[in-house]
């Protein structure tokens, strides 16, 4: 018969923390045996079929697992809880990929938000507008991703095309274009990430930050001349990491522009807004229009 006995404070800390560096969101338990395991290697518990990665092997007699997608508490197992250690393989992944959402028309957004602007669309081109008059505002598409959410550590490609009229970018001050953020989870406090046009430079930037300011701006790529005039394809790839050592992608017309390992999300949150057309204004008197069509968000890139 199998003894469930909970590990005290400090072990279960330290087990969770070696979980942590191998199998990200996993939880973890002890178990017992006396074979001989490797970090990394798979195996299975017999009493419930349930299969892991190895992260710790303390001592002999002591095998720390982080199981897949598991939810349990930290416990200690008997010896016999061991099937066989496999050759090592990557686990398969913790959460569901998030669904590919496009806009072939008004319809294909989950939501349409105007302030102190306009968005139509015809043939699938969406044209949006901002209103001027020194105000706030703004006009967006929206993909809602509550269930599932996008989440740490997970592939995200983002992109659309625009056109830009002539002189667009030395007048309009600055512009979101399209970006990602938790505004229904944090409200004023969320997270955003994505591309704009600085007002400082006139130039596409990669760029995170807060609504209230407490992550401050930060540009993860910046610099690039946007096209003017003409249709071009502006696409955003990032594994989403709060650390150093994530991936941050920004493609012009499908030929990458810039890159960065800069962390490019707060705390572990998850996204559940994605946003495109004028996400978002320095308020300015004079008002605006820009095109895009063909939006998407994705775990992989997709094809215009």
């Amino acid at each position: 018969m199998t003894r469930h006995v909970v590990l005290r404070p400090a072990i279960a800390i330290a087990v969770l923390a070696a979980a942590a560096l191998v199998l990200l969101g996993a939880h973890t338990r002890a178990i017992s045996s006396t074979s001989s395991f490797t970090v990394a290697d798979r195996v299975t518990v017999n009493s419930t079929g349930e299969k892991g990665t190895v992260v710790a092997v303390p001592d002999a007699s002591h095998v720390v697992v982080a199981l897949d997608g598991s939810r349990a508490a930290v416990n200690s197992f008997q010896p016999d809880q061991i099937a066989a250690a496999s050759t090592t393989t990557s686990p398969p992944p913790t959460t569901a990929p998030f669904p590919t959402l496009t806009a072939p028309s008004l319809s294909g957004f989950d939501q349409q938000a105007t302030l102190n602007g306009t968005i139509s669309e015809s043939n699938g081109i969406f044209t949006v507008g901002y209103n001027g008059g020194s105000t706030n505002g703004y006009a967006r598409g929206i993909f809602d991703y509550d269930q599932p959410q996008i989440k740490e550590g997970q592939d995200t490609w983002m992109g659309a095309r625009y056109y830009l009229p002539s002189g667009f970018s030395s007048n309009a001050g600055y512009v979101s274009l399209m970006r990602r953020d938790n505004w229904p989870i944090y409200g004023s406090s969320a997270n955003t990430c994505g591309v704009a046009l600085w007002s400082g430079d006139s130039k596409l930037h990669a760029e995170c930050d807060t609504y209230d300011g407490s992550w401050p701006t930060r540009s993860l790529i910046g610099g690039v001349t946007a096209p003017e005039g003409r249709w071009f394809t502006l696409e955003l790839h990032q594994q989403i990491d709060s650390s150093s050592g994530s991936t941050t992608e920004l493609y012009l017309d499908g030929v990458k522009v810039g890159s960065s390992t800069a962390a490019n999300n707060l705390s572990e949150r998850p996204t559940d807004r994605v946003r495109f057309g004028i996400v978002a204004i320095d308020p300015q008197s004079s008002g605006f229009k820009l095109q895009f069509t063909q939006p998407y968000v994705s775990n992989t890139r997709q094809p215009f």
